[in-house]
This record gives structure tokens, C-alpha cells and sequence, in this order.
């Protein structure tokens, strides 16, 4: 651990909230396959690795009774932290810099324990004792999420990662910049001199080089040029964390788990795999070719279940980014908030939810609120059968998404951020929602977001940036709807008052 350590003292990576490390997704998920999941309100979370704090610092604001500690090996990272949670006045959480191999955490204490970009990227030695970790710190019905590389997608990586290790070999020197700046030139080297249009390989490299070339430096230093990387297939993971005493959950991308859109040949291979989980999910990778997982786990001696409970899912919220843009040829027209991609819905009860869930705004609504929403619009076309079906569909296709305890709280019609978020605004970095997304955003969207303390309503908060940027009123609050929708602000706070 000792080079990794070195590594990231210098070049500290920049720690930033991930949605599939939510709580809140974690918990809807894990009650979907039986277990009594803490609500996140009133949960004890543990991070392993968590850098300068940006994924749990999140969290910790949005549920100031729950108890939060960050453990990582990096005394820059911890430093960084606290001084982030001192400056936010943010309470509930204790930051460790410790060794993993020689940290205690208590048993059977954590709820929730979270291990982002961390095991992939340590020696063999301290993978074990991260899982062992895992297994003595959970609660009885705990739940883990680890994240690491997998076979075969990496496998293609793995070529970029040995040229870019030879090149910064090449700078001889130790500085961060000239290795990766020597990194990414001899990988342009390599893709330039293999130029037929029938070779995969330098396809490939050059790709790479298109791609990496617009890669954050501290994210490329420590995937491609750190002293570990070993991705491992997904059969080979769980065979290490059931010696733990730890089984497979779920992966936190519901929709990775589905074999829809794969066409029958593979759902024959999965039906005859029927009870074995881990194969059938190895089986997913092969088809899928892919590279990263973000795995959740629970104890071993738990009984899982992998179809549907009602009961659970009607006390669930489900919520989407994608909104309406109109009727067209058999169907809805949607376009998704986050990565602006156009999607075509056929008429029918999915259109309807959809559609539903976004007049719901950001964070959604209950399987019987949605039902009594699209029913005022039109009683006579769906059921709660066709709801409840549709739902399901469109959650396991990843269009949906479940939570559990996701409602911020409000108690103020004014505009409303995570105090977080207004100083990753100050400081022009990508700024996190109520939805634990970082995402990044424009200059108005800045000035928004800064002002978001509680004092303003819509309109103040839209002549206020508008004056500050110089742009039109009309176009600060588009800027101002965009962030409501993207749950930037409390439930309540998109009122259009002064």
C-alpha cells in the first residue's frame, strides 16, 4: 500500500459524489431483494477510501442524524476533508487516516459501507483485507458496495495502461505532469504508425488517445501510470469475497443485470443458468465485454430474494431525468436532462409513468402517487397493474430509478442547495444535487447555485444571476428551471416567488 500511498500524496485525486454510492439507491435496492436496509436517515455509512471526502460529505449533509467516517491512507486527502466539513459546518462525520491493513472499524457497526476506486488499485493483500473488512464491519444486514476492473473489458485497457507506463518511464523523472505528459505522447506514437484502416489495434490506441487527451491528469496518473491496476474476472471477485463470508447482492446498475437487449440466444444460456447467480452475471460480462463494476454485497447466511415484493415496492419512490418533449409517430418523445439523449417511447402505460414521473419533478413520487397523478390525467387508460408493470420494466431497463428515504426535506419555498454544492460553485467544480450526482455547470447555473442559501426565491435568484453574468432573464431562469429539475434545490423551492 505503501506506493499507492506515494502515489496519491503527489497527485491528490479529486473525490466526487457517485449516484450508484447514494444510500438512498443502496437501500431500495437491497429492501427489493429482501433485506431490512437501515433507512439512510438513520444509518451508521462507512467509506473505505474516500479521498477529500466529496462522496460522503454529500450524504452527510442530506441526513445530519446519521453517523459517517472516512477512512483513507493519504494524510493530504483527510486533511483536505476536514477542513471541507469544518468550513461547512458539517458535524457527523470523522475522517481517519489510517492504514487499512492495521484499521478496526468495529464490528457489525456499519450499515452502509462504501469502497470506490479502491480495490482494483491495491495489492493482493489489502484486497483481502478489504473484504474481510467489509464482512466484520457490516450490520446484520448491511450492505457493501466495492467497485473495481473487470475482464474481459479491461483487457483492451490494459494495452493503453502498458504503453502509457513505458512512456512516463521514459520522462525518468518523477513528476507527475512530465510522466503523463511522455505517457500520452508515446501512445499517440503508437497510434500514428499503425494507420490501416483494418487495424483494430491502432483503431484502438487512437481512440484511446481522442478520448484520455480530454481525461481529468489525477484520474489518468492513477489508473493508467499507478504501481496497481489488476482487473480480474467477475467469477474470481466473488470466489474472493465468499472466503470472506460475503455473497453477491446486486450491482448497483440495475440495468447491467438485464439481458433484454441481448436477443435469445443469451437468455437461453441464462435460463439453463437459472440459480446461480454469479454465472449468470460472468456470462453478462463476457456478452457485454465489460470493464468496471461497482458490486453491492451482503453476509453470506442472509436469504436473498430475487423477484419483486409489492409490499416493498410500493413503499419505494421511483424518479427519472428524462422528460417529455412531445407526441410523435406512435409515440412520446423524451429527452434525458443529464446526458441530453433523445429517446422514442411507443404509447402505452411506460409512455404514461414516464411522463408521470416527470410532472412529479426531480424526486419522484410512490407507486400510488404516479398512479393517482397519470389517473386525474386520463382515468380510463392505466391500472396500478399497468403502472406497477411498467415501473418495473422501466427500472431494470435503467430509465427509472428506486429510492428509499430520497426526499430531501424543505421548510422554506426559497431556493435551497446543498451548502456543498454553492462551494463547489465558488470554486467552478461540478456540483452536487440532492440526487448525489456532481455534474457540472455553466456559469449562470454558478451564480444560481452560489446564491441558493435559503434568502431568495425564483425570481430574485434569476434577476440576481442574470445582473451578475449579463445574460437575459429569460435565459437565467432556464438556467434556474434546469437545476430545479436536476434536484439542485429542496423539494419545494421552484415556486416562481420573489
Amino acid at each position: 500500500m505503501n506506493d499507492s500511498v506515494t502515489s496519491y500524496a503527489q497527485h491528490p485525486y479529486r473525490t466526487l459524489a457517485r449516484k450508484e454510492c447514494d444510500t438512498a439507491r443502496m437501500a431500495a435496492i437491497a429492501r427489493l431483494h429482501g433485506l431490512n436496509a437501515a433507512l439512510p436517515s438513520a444509518s451508521r455509512v462507512l467509506e473505505i477510501g474516500c479521498g477529500s471526502g466529496g462522496n460522503i460529505i454529500p450524504l452527510a449533509e442530506r441526513y445530519p442524524q446519521s453517523t459517517f467516517v472516512g477512512i483513507d491512507a493519504e494524510e493530504a486527502h483527510i486533511a483536505e476533508a476536514r477542513r471541507e466539513t469544518g468550513l461547512l459546518g458539517i458535524t457527523n462525520v470523522e475522517w481517519v487516516c489510517a492504514d487499512l491493513r492495521r484499521y478496526n472499524p468495529g464490528r457489525g457497526e456499519w450499515d452502509y459501507v462504501l469502497a470506490h476506486g479502491v480495490y482494483s488499485w491495491v495489492s493482493a493483500d489489502v484486497q483481502a483485507r478489504l473484504l474481510a473488512l467489509c464482512r466484520s464491519a457490516l450490520s446484520a444486514e448491511g450492505v457493501a458496495l466495492v467497485s473495481f476492473n473487470v475482464l474481459p473489458g479491461w483487457r483492451q485497457r490494459g494495452a493503453v495502461r502498458d504503453i502509457m507506463r513505458v512512456g512516463a518511464r521514459l520522462a525518468g523523472g518523477l513528476d507527475g505532469a512530465e510522466r503523463l505528459q511522455s505517457a500520452l505522447a508515446l501512445l499517440k506514437l503508437v497510434g500514428s504508425v499503425r494507420k490501416s484502416a483494418s487495424d483494430s489495434y491502432g483503431s484502438y490506441i487512437r481512440e484511446s488517445v481522442s478520448r484520455l487527451s480530454a481525461s481529468d491528469p489525477s484520474y489518468l496518473i492513477h489508473e493508467f501510470l499507478a504501481d496497481y491496476n489488476e482487473p480480474e474476472l467477475f467469477a474470481d471477485f466473488m470466489q474472493s469475497a465468499a472466503r470472506e463470508g460475503l455473497q453477491f447482492l446486486s450491482e448497483a446498475k440495475i440495468s447491467m443485470m438485464s439481458a433484454d437487449d441481448l436477443g435469445p440466444d443469451v437468455a437461453s444460456v441464462l435460463r439453463q443458468l437459472e440459480g446461480d447467480i454469479v454465472a449468470q452475471e460472468q456470462v453478462l460480462d463476457l456478452c457485454r465485454n465489460r470493464a468496471f463494476r461497482e458490486t453491492m454485497l451482503c453476509h453470506d447466511g442472509l436469504t436473498l430474494t430475487r423477484g419483486l415484493k409489492a409490499a416493498v415496492f410500493e413503499s419505494l419512490t421511483f424518479r427519472t431525468t428524462l422528460r417529455p418533449q412531445g407526441a410523435v409517430e406512435g409515440g412520446q418523445a423524451f429527452t434525458d436532462l443529464v446526458s441530453g439523449r433523445a429517446l422514442t417511447v411507443p404509447s402505452g402505460a411506460a409512455a404514461d409513468v414516464l411522463a408521470g414521473l416527470a410532472g412529479s419533478g426531480p424526486f419522484g413520487a410512490t407507486p400510488g402517487g404516479l398512479l393517482g397523478r397519470i389517473g386525474a390525467a386520463a382515468p380510463q387508460k392505466v391500472s396500478h397493474a399497468d403502472v406497477t408493470s411498467a415501473l418495473v420494466s422501466l427500472w431494470r431497463a435503467g430509465f427509472v430509478e428506486a429510492v428509499c428515504d430520497g426526499t430531501p426535506a424543505s421548510s422554506s419555498a426559497f431556493a435551497k442547495a446543498l451548502s456543498i454544492a454553492r462551494l463547489q460553485a465558488e470554486r467552478a467544480l461540478p456540483a452536487t444535487s440532492f440526487r448525489h450526482e456532481a455534474l457540472p455547470v455553466s456559469a449562470v447555473e454558478r451564480e444560481l447555485l452560489c446564491a441558493a442559501d435559503g434568502s431568495f426565491g425564483r425570481a430574485g435568484s434569476v434577476a440576481a444571476a442574470s445582473k451578475a453574468t449579463g445574460c437575459a432573464l429569460e435565459q437565467a431562469d432556464a438556467a434556474y428551471e434546469r437545476l430545479a429539475q436536476l434536484g439542485y434545490f429542496c423539494a419545494g423551492s421552484s415556486e416562481r416567488g420573489g
